[in-house]
């Protein structure tokens, strides 16, 4: 009896690590040549759910020998959409990133 109870658990154990060593990409979706998306949603907040995605798209860019630039991303509550390609490290585009903090709020000023 305790031969079955430790080869199970020594099963459950393989299996953890086996599902976890996999990324799995399934939330990133290709809108165009090298350019991804993803969008996803965490009642941790959308600093967490950052975190997470940009970690996917980091392994996603690894996987294809590739690197992650960073295009565009966006946050509500606890959603995160990020806007990245995926490219070679001599890309003349791959290069140190200028990140401005956009305004929460634009204000249009019509002049007659």
């Amino acid at each position: 009896m305790k031969k079955i109870i430790f080869g199970l658990f020594i099963t459950l154990i393989l299996l953890g690590c086996a599902s976890s060593s996999t990324p799995n990409f399934e939330k990133i979706v290709q809108i165009g040549p090298d350019t991804y998306t993803i969008s996803d949603y965490s009642i941790h907040g959308s600093e967490y759910t950052r975190m997470v995605s940009l970690k996917l798209a980091n392994k996603f860019a690894a996987s294809k020998g590739k690197c992650l630039m960073l295009l565009n991303e966006n946050s509500w509550g606890g959603s995160y959409t990020v806007v990245f390609r995926v490219v070679n490290q001599n890309d003349p585009e791959y290069k140190r990133p200028q990140y401005e903090q956009r305004p929460d709020i634009l204000i249009n000023v019509r002049e007659k």
